[in-house]
C-alpha cells in the first residue's frame, strides 16, 4: 500500500448539479457566503472557492482574499451568448481590461488562474472549414493568450496561473513568460494526457472541451513538459454537464466539459506505474505542487505533523476499471471514453481529516465537506 495526501483544489461536488458546481468553481460573477453555504451543506468533499478576477480595484480584491477566496479566475475570450450572465466579473477579452486587472490584483501578491484563449482569433478560426466539418480552434488561439498573458504579467508583476494547457505551443510560451521573469505557473488535465483528438471522431459532443483535445503530438508534449517541470500541475478541470445536455446537441453547440475529479488520480498514478513519470513526481503534482502554488501548503500537500490528515491508500498490485456507472458526480455519464479503461493501482481507501470515509469506491461514513482558505501569510 502507498499513502499519498491530497489536496482540495480542483475538486467537485457530486451532488449539487450543475449550477451548483460552476458556482462553487468560481464560473459566476461574485465570491460570497451563499456559494460557501451551499458547499458546505451539500459537497462530499473539502472545497475552496476562487473569485472572479476582473476586478476595478486592489481594495475590491482584498475584500475577495478576505472572505477566503483561493485565487481570481479570469477568462481571456467572450463568454457563450447564453451564457453571459455567468461570466460577468470573469471575462475580460480586451486587452486594456485584462491588463487593469492584473494590475488591481498583483499589489495582494495572489495568483491569477487564467483560461487562456484569443478571441480574435477563436472569431477568425470559426470561419475556417475543416476536414471534420468541425469549428477551427488550432493551438495559435491558446498560445497566442499565453504570450499576451506573459507580456501584461511582466508589466504588472502579477502572479499567473495558466489553466489546463494542451499544446506544444503554448508550453513553449509559458517557457517564454518565464524566461523573462515572470512568476508563472501552468497546469493540464487527464483528457489532454489520454485523449487526443481523434476521440472526437469516435465520442463527439461528449468529448466537447475547452480548448478541444489536440493531435497525438501536443499530447506527447504535455507528458514531456510535465516531465522537465515546464507544467507544476495537473488538475480536474471538472465541468458538471449532465449526459443529457451533452447530447441534446451537436458538437458546435453543446457544452464544453467531461467529468474529471473521479479520473484525475487514478489517471497520473498510472502514468508512474507506465513509467511517463516518476512516482513521487506524480504524487507531487497532484498534492504538493497546487498547495504550494495557492498558499494552502504545509496544512495540505504533505504528509507532516500538523498537517491536515488527507490521505488516499493506493494499492499498485491490482487494477481499476472506470465504470461511469459507478461515478458519484451528476455528470459521471458524460464520462464515456473512460467507460471500461483499464488502469493500474487502484484507490483502496479515502481518509479525510483522519476518518476513514471511502473504502474501494464506496462511501462508508457520511461526510460533509469543510471550506478550505489559503493561509495568508503564506
Amino acid at each position: 500500500m502507498v499513502s499519498t495526501p491530497l489536496t482540495d483544489l480542483n475538486l467537485a461536488w457530486n451532488e449539487i448539479g450543475k449550477e451548483g458546481a460552476i458556482a462553487i468553481a468560481g464560473a459566476l460573477p461574485r465570491y460570497d457566503a451563499a456559494r460557501r453555504a451551499l458547499g458546505e451543506r451539500d459537497t462530499h468533499v473539502n472545497f475552496g472557492l476562487i473569485a472572479g478576477g476582473v476586478v476595478t480595484s486592489t481594495a475590491q480584491a482584498e475584500a475577495l482574499l478576505a472572505e477566503g477566496a483561493v485565487s481570481f479566475k479570469i477568462f481571456t475570450h467572450s463568454p457563450p451568448p447564453d451564457r453571459a450572465s455567468e461570466f460577468i466579473g470573469l471575462a475580460a477579452a480586451d486587452e486594456d481590461e485584462l491588463y487593469r486587472a492584473f494590475e488591481a490584483i498583483a499589489p495582494t501578491g495572489a495568483v491569477t488562474t487564467v483560461h487562456a484563449e484569443n478571441q480574435r482569433l477563436i472569431e477568425y478560426f470559426s470561419r475556417v472549414e475543416t476536414p471534420s466539418g468541425r469549428p477551427a480552434r488550432p493551438p495559435v488561439v491558446e498560445a497566442a493568450a499565453v504570450a499576451l498573458v506573459g507580456a501584461l504579467a511582466k508589466a504588472t508583476d502579477a502572479r499567473i496561473h495558466i489553466a489546463h494547457m494542451t499544446s506544444a505551443q503554448s508550453v513553449q510560451a509559458l517557457q517564454g513568460a518565464r524566461a523573462s521573469g515572470v512568476d508563472i505557473t501552468g497546469e493540464t488535465c487527464p483528457h489532454y494526457l489520454i485523449f487526443d483528438e481523434a476521440t472526437i471522431d469516435r465520442y463527439g459532443s461528449y468529448v466537447k472541451v475547452a480548448p478541444p483535445l489536440r493531435p497525438i503530438a501536443d499530447t506527447k508534449a504535455l507528458w514531456k513538459g510535465l516531465a522537465t517541470g515546464d507544467i507544476q500541475i495537473v488538475a480536474s478541470d471538472h465541468a458538471p454537464f449532465t449526459p443529457e445536455e451533452k447530447a441534446a446537441a451537436a458538437y458546435v453547440d453543446a457544452p464544453q466539459g467531461l467529468p474529471g475529479v473521479e479520473t484525475m488520480v487514478p489517471v497520473l498514478l498510472d502514468a508512474a506505474m507506465q513509467g511517463e513519470l516518476g512516482f513521487e513526481h506524480a504524487v507531487s503534482l497532484l498534492t504538493e505542487a497546487p498547495a504550494r502554488r495557492f498558499s494552502l501548503y504545509p496544512r495540505k500537500g504533505t504528509i507532516r505533523e500538523g498537517a491536515d490528515a488527507d490521505l488516499i491508500m493506493w494499492d499498485p498490485e491490482t487494477t481499476t476499471t472506470l465504470r461511469i456507472d459507478s461515478f458519484a458526480s451528476k455528470a459521471g455519464g458524460v464520462g464515456v471514453p473512460y467507460d471500461g479503461m483499464h488502469l493500474e493501482g487502484r484507490i483502496r481507501r479515502t481518509i479525510v481529516g483522519g476518518k476513514t470515509v471511502q473504502i474501494d469506491g464506496k462511501m462508508v461514513e457520511e461526510f460533509t465537506g469543510q471550506f478550505v482558505a489559503p493561509d495568508p501569510s503564506k
